[in-house]
């Protein structure tokens, strides 16, 4: 396992920005103990009893929120990119609190995007009505499928969601129409992109030796799609997820120039430590790889980042935890 660059204060970073900035955030997993009669069906009774008695909403601080929030209305991204888990058991009064707090941020940057997680559809009531987007809608342009866009610098993105019916589990599943709609939003923009995001909460590949524990194949169906991106798609590519609470930059082993890069949980307090708020900065130069800036906070609550490069040796793996607050 790698170690992290050391950190810098957000106060010495060089004057101006590139022309195109993407700011990636990973699950918030807002969280509320308010439960009505509606809320009393079996998943959701599960998890309502994981936050009070299994420690989640110890883990999980809501009042980290604002400065947070603060901070994202301050960057003013052009991109703002969720990857999905606004909530923990998709009720109601969680996207609300989402909502509420982030609302700001979003109206301020060129667009934000949203993909929902496994906990934004965590029943199968939840994922037929589309819970998410009733709540999260507008400014967020939650993602009911896939949608395609493009940006500055020749960037592209590929939103995806992924959300599946999977019972008491949490895996995700790509669909032959996600894959079309990639094949054709390909064909018509190719000569214009130089760089494809691919949003999505679930990764197809994990590093091996890091999660401490193995669930599996947590993206379902997804090998016609990387077969895709090996065949057709010879730009750098970027796939910005979640779901693991870990931040790393992981190189496809399987898929030239296909790049992960794992937002964690900002709100996630490790080890009784305050939570780090981090989340990435994306700076896409004109004729120049990307580069990855990491935001956190430092234990002496200031602003703090670091800057790493896009790794390009397959099967490379770089952490972007923040080791210097342990």
């Amino acid at each position: 396992m790698s170690t992290s660059p050391a950190p810098q204060s957000t106060a010495q970073a060089v004057s101006g920005h590139p022309p195109f900035r993407i700011i990636h955030v990973g699950d918030l997993h807002f969280w509320s103990l308010r439960l009505g009669p509606t809320d009393l069906v079996r998943k959701r009774v599960l998890g309502w009893g994981n936050l009070l008695f299994g420690g989640r909403g110890k883990k999980f601080r809501m009042e980290e929120a604002r400065p947070l929030a603060g901070k994202l209305l301050e960057m003013r991204p052009d991109w703002l990119l969720f990857s999905g888990d606004f909530s923990s058991t998709s009720r109601r009064e969680e996207f609300h609190r989402a909502r509420t707090q982030l609302l700001p941020a979003a109206r301020e940057a060129g667009l934000t995007v949203y993909t929902p997680g496994n906990h934004d559809a965590y029943t199968r009531r939840d994922l037929r009505r589309r819970t998410f987007a009733q709540y999260m809608g507008g400014e967020f342009h939650p993602v009911l499928d896939a949608a395609a866009y493009t940006g500055g610098e020749g960037a592209g993105l590929l939103a995806i969601n992924a959300t599946t019916s999977n019972g008491l589990g949490s895996h995700g599943k790509f669909s032959a129409r996600h894959l079309e709609m990639a094949e054709s939003f390909w064909e018509e923009r190719r000569s214009e992109l130089r760089l494809l995001v691919i949003l999505c909460h679930f990764p197809p590949e994990d590093p091996p030796g890091v999660l401490p524990h193995d669930r599996g194949l947590q993206l379902r169906e997804a090998q016609p799609f990387l077969a895709w991106l090996t065949d057709s798609v010879p730009v750098p590519k970027l796939w910005l997820h979640g779901h693991h609470h870990y931040r790393w930059l992981y190189a496809s082993p399987t898929v030239p120039g296909l790049t992960y890069l794992n937002a964690g949980a900002p709100l996630l307090s490790r080890n009784g430590k305050p939570p780090d708020l981090g989340f990435h900065e994306i700076h896409v130069p004109s004729g120049k790889p990307p580069t990855v800036r990491t935001h956190y906070r430092g234990a002496a609550m200031e602003w703090l980042w670091w800057d790493t490069q896009v790794p390009e040796q397959p099967g490379k793996y770089i952490n972007l935890e923040n080791l210097a607050a342990q």
